[in-house]
């Protein structure tokens, strides 16, 4: 059984101040077992699942399917490009999320272009997406399921330690009480037994991890979501064996972003601070602006965006970006502008976030016959916003993208923008369909900013700045 908590992106409208908190409570910041902190496992997935409660979305555990067909090609695969790499200075570990389609392969939106300045020096490491690798590629990768597969075999053949249940029993038990207001017995009982197997993954993980860097002797190690908590044994392994452990920004992060906002606790304390990336490589100066994290930050730039900026003089749709767990909203937004795009001969684009294809007839069954809106998920985002005249959205990424495709984007004031006061400062935004119309119609004075504040152009000069430092 594979586990999914349905959760949003990151914890809008309650600020940083929730992780703060907590992160500086003994008896949340006090919950290690042999090396492995339970806080830090769970932090961002309580919030999250509390924010989904107040909003009467789902938090319950889903059991996800998986075909038999995708189950055989993910052993084969995984079997078939295990890494046996030996003697490179730099890791790539990615998930299989951020792989686009360009023409007929899949390339890494994150990872390829940095990979390409050191080729000779860098391995690539991917995971799966629900037990799928985005293939053909366009570079030579290997697949970090044959831990898994390994994984599981050690736990065909080796009995449960009940002492380690108990322990993390206890500790789970703890921080229930801290949070008991929020959720049922149905919920801590799924969350202990994650918890637990997490717990086994992260011990069989750090062996094994041990070994292949010894064997590969990185010196740096890039993990994608390193500061989501489930990657403690890769933090742990590179401190004792003295290899720097970093992570690149892959979206949007901000003040409301709990996974990159931390109280005391994780910079005062040294066995927490370590399970943490020490470096944190960001798209622009503006971002390492929004965050309270102990990692050092290193404007790096984002060379995908940079290739995929294109001129369209004849631009002939308003696009809205979706949150992803907004469908209400999203809504709203095509209602405020669906008599202007009639009028100026305007097509509608609603492009949404790839987690909401589960939910797209459940929350947009109503629009999808609809001749006045197109609904996309999959198609890339860059293309439309080479296309669009306007673009209209919330807390999405690509509200700051716009600016490198000369867009100015039109921020719908939702709690969760209004959350970044930083934002607000800087971005036109609205409250009602007049105040949106008038800034479609220049009515409205616009407010313009350099997009190399958020994306820095230099971004081949400022890897290689960096990585040359490292090795």
């Amino acid at each position: 059984k594979r586990l999914i908590y349905t959760s949003s992106m990151s914890v809008y409208g309650h600020g940083i101040q929730p992780g703060k908190i907590f992160d500086e409570k003994k008896e949340c910041i006090d919950t290690f077992y042999k090396e492995f902190n339970v806080w830090f496992y769970i932090r961002n997935r309580v919030f999250y699942d509390i924010l989904n409660k107040d909003n009467g979305q789902e938090v319950i555990c889903k059991n996800q399917k998986i075909s038999n067909i995708d189950k055989i090609k993910f052993i084969v695969l995984s079997l078939m490009h295990k890494i046996q790499k030996k003697n490179k200075d730099i890791i790539f570990f990615s998930s299989n999320v951020v792989n686009m389609k360009n023409n007929d392969k899949y390339e890494n939106r994150l990872y390829d272009f940095f990979y390409n300045q050191k080729k000779n020096d860098s391995v690539i490491i991917e995971d799966s997406y629900n037990f799928i690798y985005r293939r053909p590629r366009t570079e030579k990768v290997y697949y970090s399921g044959y831990i898994s597969l390994l994984y599981k075999m050690h736990r065909i053949f080796n009995k449960s330690n009940m002492e380690d249940y108990s322990q993390i029993s206890f500790i789970v038990d703890k921080l229930r009480n801290i949070f008991s207001d929020h959720f049922d017995d149905n919920y801590w009982c799924a969350l202990k037994q994650d918890v637990y197997f997490g717990f086994l993954f992260f011990d069989f993980a750090k062996d094994y991890y041990y070994k292949l860097f010894k064997k590969i002797k990185p010196k740096i190690v890039f993990r994608e979501d390193a500061s989501y908590g489930n990657y403690q044994y890769l933090a742990i392994v590179c401190e004792k064996l003295n290899i720097k452990f970093a992570e690149f920004q892959h979206g949007y992060v901000g003040m409301d972003h709990i996974a990159y906002n931390y109280g005391r606790g994780f910079f005062d304390i040294k066995e927490l601070r370590k399970l943490l990336p020490s470096y944190y490589l960001t798209f622009g100066e503006y971002w390492q602006e929004q965050i309270i994290h102990p990692a050092r930050k290193v404007v790096v730039g984002f060379p995908f965006l940079n290739k995929k900026c294109k001129k369209i003089s004849e631009k002939k749709i308003i696009l809205i970006i979706s949150d992803g767990d907004s469908p209400q909203q999203n809504k709203l937004l095509i209602d405020f502008v669906k008599d202007y795009a009639e009028q100026k001969n305007l097509s509608i684009v609603l492009k949404l976030h790839p987690v909401e294809a589960s939910k797209l007839n459940e929350w947009y069954g109503d629009l999808l016959n609809q001749k006045f809106v197109e609904i996309k998920i999959f198609e890339p985002v860059y293309d439309y916003l080479a296309m669009a005249k306007y673009v209209i959205g919330s807390g999405s990424t690509v509200m700051y993208e716009a600016y490198a495709f000369e867009v100015t984007p039109f921020i719908y004031e939702s709690k969760r923008f209004l959350s970044n006061s930083v934002a607000i400062k800087l971005f036109n935004t609205f409250s009602s369909q007049n105040e949106l119309l008038n800034l479609m119609d220049g009515k409205i004075s616009l407010k313009t900013i350099d997009a190399d504040y958020f994306f820095s152009k230099s971004w081949k000069t400022n890897y290689l700045d960096f990585i040359n430092m490292i090795l």
